[in-house]
C-alpha cells in the first residue's frame, strides 16, 4: 500500500509541476550553420533522422546561425540542412554517444535547395561544448571486452582516474557491500579521489543506487547494455545528489530490424593453473560459472513502436582452499599435555612450557598431573557445543569440525590443522524488457523494467557460520519527451529502484536454540528478553589461537528509491538554457546487529589456566557481551533539487558552461522512532550533583529529527571550452558538490538502547565468578552498554546541538586536447579536488586516559543519563562518534590518447 501510494504521489507531482527532476542523458546534436563567406544563416531547416529507428526531429536556426536538437537517443544519424538560395548538405554515418554533445556544422554553399552535397561524416572526435571529464564506452568495446564476471564497471576502470571503489567491490571487483548483493553483481566505482559512497549511476536517467550505503546491486546483462558513460569530474548543475563520479547507463532499444543473440559463457576449473602457494593435497581452486541468456528485439509498428526483451542465468560454484586451526581429537578430550612439550608447535617461543602452560582450578596450587584435565571438570556446555547433533551442520555433530590434517602440521610444526575450502553456490536470473513508442514527430515515451532474483549460500570451511542470502532487485524507469515547439523541449522521468536482501543462518527459523545447548545470552538491552526463531544460533565464540565459532549473521534490508524528474530545454540565440529540478524519496528498512547472539571470549589469561582451549574446556570466559538481537529500523529520507544552467556560445570558437544548483537533503529519521542519540546539547544535558552530563535522547518511540541539517546547499558551476581550431580544444572548469550522507550512518543510531545495546561483562581473573553457562555473573565493565553511538559535529553556536553535515567538494580541471587524423585523439589534463565535511567514525571515543585509579574515573566523559531516567547516573564506557569533519585534497595530470575512444 505504501508503495502504490508513493507512485500515485510521483506521478501527480511530475504531470502538475514539470520542475522536479535531473538525471537526464543530455544527448544532443548542436551546430553552427554560416554560408561561404562565414556569414550565419538564420531560419535554415535541419532534420536529424536516426537511422536505426527512423525517428525523425526538425529544427530551425536561430537569429545567431545556431541550432540544436536537445535530449536525443545515441545512435547513428543522417543530418541534412537546407536554406533557400544554397545547397541542401546532407552528413550521413554521424554516430553519436551517450551524453556526448555532438557538434555538427555547416557551410552552406550557394545554388539550388534541390541541389544535395552529401558528406560521409564520423563522430566528432573532440569535445568542444562542455568542460565535463569523462568517457563512453561503447556496445562494441562492452561486448568485445573481455570482463571478469560480465560486469560493465570492469570497463569503466579502463578510464583514466577510475578504480573499483574497493569498499563495494573489492580489489578485483569480484567483491560485495557487506551481504546485501551477490559477489560480482555490484557497482561501486571511484573517481578522480572521490569516494565510491559518493557515486551516482542512473539507468536510463534513473536512479540505480540504493540509498543504504550508496551503490548499484544488480548488474544489467552486456548485451543489453547500448553504452555507458562515467563522468569524472566538474560535470554540469544538471547532475546532482552526489559529488563523485557520475555513471549514465543507456539500455539498448529495439529498431526496424530485428536482432537476435543467445550467449553462453563459461569459466572452469579444469582448465585452470594450480595456484603456486596450495598445499601439496589441496585441491585447485574450483570455480565453475556459467552466464547465458539471450536478448532479441525489433519493432511492433515500423517507425514508431519498438521492443527489446533480455534474459540472463548465472549458475556459478567456488570453492577457494583454506586452512585453519581447530583443537586436537586430544585436547577435545581434555588431554593437554602437547603443550607442556619444550619448543611444541602451539607455544615455540616459551622456554620452560612445564611450568608456563600447566593447567590448574583457579585458586588450586596443584596442575593437573600430565596438563589432562580430568573428564569430570569438563564443562557440560563446552562439551555439548563440541558434540550436540541437534542444529549442527557438521556430520559427525557439534559446532567446531575435527582436525583432517593433524599430522601432517605437527610433523611441519604448524597448528594449522584443518584444510578445505570455502564454498560458494551463487545462483541468478534476470529479465530486462524495453518498449518505445513515439506518437507522431513531437511525442515520445519509453518503459523500462529489470527484475533479478538471486540466491547466494555461503559455506566456509568451519561450515557453522553459513548462510543463504536472497536478493530481489527491481528496477523501472519511464520517460516521456515532449518537443513543445523546434526551440523548446520538455523531458520527465519517473523511477523506481528497490533491492530486498534476506540473510539467514543454518539454524534460523528452526526449532533450535542456542539454550539446547546450555547457554542463555540475552537481549539486555531490550528488557532482558530471549531471542526470536529469526536470531536463534549459535553466539559468537572466541578462542585465543583457534579459530572463532558462531552461526551466520542474520540480516535483512529493503531498500527504495522512488523518483521524479524533469527537465526544460530553451534555445534562445546563443543560449541554450536549461533548467528543471530532481525529487528522491528513499526509505530503507534494515535488521541487522553486529552481536545478534552475543559473544563469549576465552583467552590464556584467567589465573591457573594459560591456555585459552583449556579454559573452555573448563567453562571460564574472559569477559562476554549479550546479545544484541536483530533491531529493526525504518528510515526515510526526503531529497529534493532543482537547477539552472546555460551553454551560452559566446563566439564561433568560445562556449562558457555556467550553471547553479541547489539541493536540499531532509533529516533521516526512523518511521518507528528507534533511533537515539547521546546528546551534549544544552537543553538536553542533565546537571546531576553540580556536574552536566550528557543524555541519550529522544524517548523511544520519538520520531524527532536528531541533528540539523544544512539547508543552503548552492552549488556554482561554470566550464570554459575554446577551439584554437578543428583540431585542438581547452577545457576549463570547476564547481561545488554535495554528497549526502549514507543512510546506514544513521541506522547505527538504532544500536543505542532500549532496542538493542551489548552489555560487556568482565570475569575476575584472579577469582573468576562466570561460567559459559552464566558469563554474565563476572562484574559488569562500566555497569552499561559496550558501546553508545553519537553523531558528533557539535556546534556551539546552536547549543552543542549536531550539525552532521554532509560531503562538501570543491572541483576544479583543465584539459587540453588535439585530435590526429581521424581515430586518434591525445591530450594532458589536470584534476583537482578539495573536500571538508567527510564522514569518518570514532570507533573508540571516551576511552580512559592512562594512569591509576578506577578505569571510570580516567575517562574523559565518565557517566551519561537516559532521557528515561534522568536522575539516575549511568556509566559510560566507549562512545563510537559519527563525524562529519575530516578534510580531503586530490590532485593528479594524466597525459596521453583518451580512453573511450569515439567507434570506428
Amino acid at each position: 500500500m505504501r508503495i502504490a501510494t508513493a507512485f500515485r504521489i510521483l506521478l501527480l507531482l511530475g504531470a502538475i509541476a514539470g520542475l522536479a527532476g535531473a538525471q537526464t542523458a543530455s544527448t544532443q546534436i548542436l551546430g553552427l550553420i554560416t554560408d561561404s563567406t562565414g556569414a550565419v544563416v538564420p531560419n535554415a531547416t535541419v532534420t536529424a533522422r536516426r537511422v536505426e529507428t527512423g525517428d525523425v526531429r526538425t529544427t530551425r536556426s536561430n537569429a545567431t546561425g545556431n541550432y540544436i536538437f536537445p535530449l536525443v537517443d545515441s545512435g547513428t544519424y543522417e543530418v541534412s540542412c537546407a536554406a533557400t538560395g544554397f545547397k541542401t548538405e546532407l552528413r550521413r554515418g554521424v554516430t553519436l554517444e551517450l551524453n556526448q554533445k555532438g557538434r555538427i556544422d555547416f557551410q552552406l554553399q550557394v545554388g539550388q535547395q534541390a541541389e544535395t552535397i552529401e558528406v560521409a561524416s564520423a563522430a566528432p572526435l573532440l569535445k568542444t561544448e562542455d568542460a565535463t571529464l569523462g568517457s563512453v564506452v561503447d556496445n562494441r568495446k562492452i561486448v568485445e571486452l573481455p570482463l571478469n564476471g560480465r560486469n560493465f564497471a570492469q570497463a569503466a576502470t579502463l578510464m583514466p582516474g577510475v578504480v573499483y571503489g574497493t569498499a563495494r567491490m573489492g580489489i578485483d571487483g569480484q567483491q560485495t557491500i557487506g551481504t546485501r548483493a551477490m559477489p560480482g553483481q555490484m557497482v561501486g566505482i571511484s573517481a578522480n579521489g572521490q569516494r565510491d559512497a559518493n557515486q551516482n549511476i542512473t539507468l536510463d536517467g534513473v536512479s540505480a543506487t540504493d540509498g543504504f550505503k550508496s551503490a548499484m546491486l544488480f548488474v544489467p546483462s552486456i548485451e543489453a547494455i547500448e553504452e555507458f558513460k562515467i563522468q569524472s569530474a566538474v560535470y554540469s548543475a544538471e547532475y546532482g545528489m552526489n559529488s563523485g563520479a557520475q555513471a549514465n547507463v543507456s539500455i539498448k532499444s529495439g529498431t526496424n530490424l530485428w536482432h537476435g543473440t543467445a550467449f553462453e559463457f563459461l569459466r572452469n576449473n579444469a582448465l585452470d593453473a594450480r595456484g603456486f602457494f596450495l598445499a601439496p593435497n589441496q585441491a585447485k581452486n574450483k570455480l565453475r560459472r556459467n552466464q547465458f541468456g539471450g536478448v532479441v528485439s525489433g519493432p511492433i509498428r515500423k517507425d514508431y513502436t519498438f521492443f527489446l526483451f533480455n534474459y540472463e542465468g548465472r549458475r556459478e560454484r567456488r570453492g577457494t582452499p583454506s586452512r585453519t586451526t581447530v583443537p586436537t581429537p586430544a585436547m577435545r578430550s581434555g588431554d593437554l599435555s602437547e603443550i607442556l612439550i619444550p619448543g611444541n608447535r602451539w607455544y615455540p617461543r616459551d622456554a620452560n612450557p612445564a611450568a608456563t602452560r600447566a593447567i590448574r582450578l583457579p585458586g588450586d596450587n596443584l596442575p593437573f598431573p600430565g596438563n589432562l584435565i580430568p573428564r569430570s571438570l569438563l564443562n557440560p556446555v563446552s562439551q555439548n557445543i563440541l558434540t550436540a547433533k541437534k542444529g549442527s551442520p557438521l556430520p559427525e555433530g557439534g559446532f567446531m569440525p575435527l582436525p583432517n590434517f593433524d599430522a601432517e602440521a605437527r610433523a611441519a610444526g604448524s597448528v594449522l590443522n584443518l584444510t578445505g575450502t570455502n564454498d560458494q553456490e551463487l545462483d541468478s536470473n534476470q529479465v530486462l524488457t524495453r518498449i518505445d513508442h513515439r506518437f507522431g514527430d513531437n511525442h515520445r515515451i519509453f518503459g523500462r523494467y529489470v527484475l533479478v532474483p538471486s540466491r547466494w549460500l555461503n559455506n566456509p570451511l568451519l561450515r557453522v557460520s553459513q548462510f543463504t542470502s536472497e536478493f530481489r532487485a527491481q528496477n523501472l524507469g519511464v520517460g516521456y519527451n515532449w518537443m513543445i515547439s523546434p526551440r523548446v523541449f520538455n523531458d520527465l522521468r519517473v523511477g523506481y529502484n528497490r533491492i530486498r536482501a534476506n540473510q539467514v543462518a543454518f539454524q534460523t527459523g528452526t526449532d533450535f536454540t542456542h539454550r539446547d545447548l546450555g547457554l542463555d545470552l540475552r537481549v539486555s538491552g531490550d528488557g532482558n528478553r530471549t531471542l526470536t526463531p529469526r536470531e536463534e544460533g549459535l553466539p559468537n565464540i572466541s578462542i585465543t589461537a583457534f579459530a572463532g565459532i558462531g552461526s551466520g549473521n542474520v540480516t535483512f534490508n529493503t531498500n527504495e528509491t522512488s523518483e521524479v524528474a524533469d527537465s526544460m530545454s530553451v534555445n534562445r540565440g546563443k543560449h541554450n538554457f536549461k533548467f528543471g529540478g530532481q525529487w528522491r524519496w528513499s526509505p530503507v528498512v534494515n535488521e541487522a546487529s553486529n552481536l545478534p547472539r552475543g559473544q563469549i571470549t576465552f583467552s590464556p589469561d584467567i589465573n591457573g589456566v594459560p591456555d585459552a582451549m583449556a579454559a573452555f574446556l573448563l567453562g571460564i570466559p574472559l569477559n562476554a557481551n549479550s546479545a544484541e538481537g536483530v533491531p529493526t529500523n525504518d528510515m526515510h529520507q526526503n531529497k529534493f533539487g532543482l537547477y539552472w544552467l546555460d551553454d551560452y556560445k559566446a563566439t564561433a570558437r568560445l562556449t562558457i558552461n555556467y550553471g547553479v544548483r541547489y539541493d536540499w537533503y531532509g533529516a533521516v529519521t526512523d518511521a518507528n522512532g528507534r533511533i537515539r542519540n547521546l546528546s551534549f546539547a544544552g537543553r538536553d544535558r542533565r546537571t546531576v550533583n553540580g556536574v552536566a552530563y550528557p543524555m541519550l535522547v529522544p524517548n523511544p518511540l520519538d520520531k524527532g529529527a536528531l541533528y540539523d541539517i544544512n539547508a543552503r546547499q548552492i552549488m556554482p558551476r561554470l566550464g570554459i571550452v575554446y577551439r584554437f581550431g578543428e583540431r585542438t580544444v581547452l577545457r576549463m572548469g570547476s564547481g561545488l558538490f554535495y554528497s549526502p550522507q549514507q543512510t546506514n550512518n544513521f541506522n547505527i543510531l538504532g544500536l543505542n538502547p532500549p532496542f538493542s545495546g551489548s552489555t560487556v561483562f568482565q570475569n575476575d581473573r584472579t577469582r573468576p565468578t562466570a561460567t559459559i553457562q552464566n558469563p554474565f555473573l563476572g562484574s559488569p565493565v562500566g555497569a552499561g552498554p559496550a558501546a553508545l553511538v553519537m553523531l558528533g559535529f557539535t556546534k556551539a553556536d546552536r547549543d552543542n546541538r549536531s550539525m552532521y553535515l554532509n560531503n562538501k567538494i570543491w572541483q576544479w580541471t583543465t584539459e587540453i586536447e588535439r585530435s590526429f587524423g581521424q581515430n586518434f585523439v591525445t591530450g594532458i589534463a589536470y584534476v583537482g579536488s578539495a573536500g571538508s565535511h567527510l564522514d569518518m567514525p570514532v570507533q573508540n571515543w571516551n576511552n580512559p586516559d592512562p594512569g591509576l585509579g578506577a578505569v571510570q574515573n580516567r575517562r574523559p566523559v565518565p557517566f551519561y543519563v537516559d532521557s528515561r531516567t534522568p536522575g539516575q547516573l549511568l556509566a559510560l564506557g566507549t562512545v563510537r562518534r559519527l563525524e562529519s569533519w575530516t578534510n580531503s585534497n586530490y590532485m593528479r595530470c594524466r597525459c596521453g590518447p583518451r580512453s573511450g575512444m569515439p567507434r570506428v
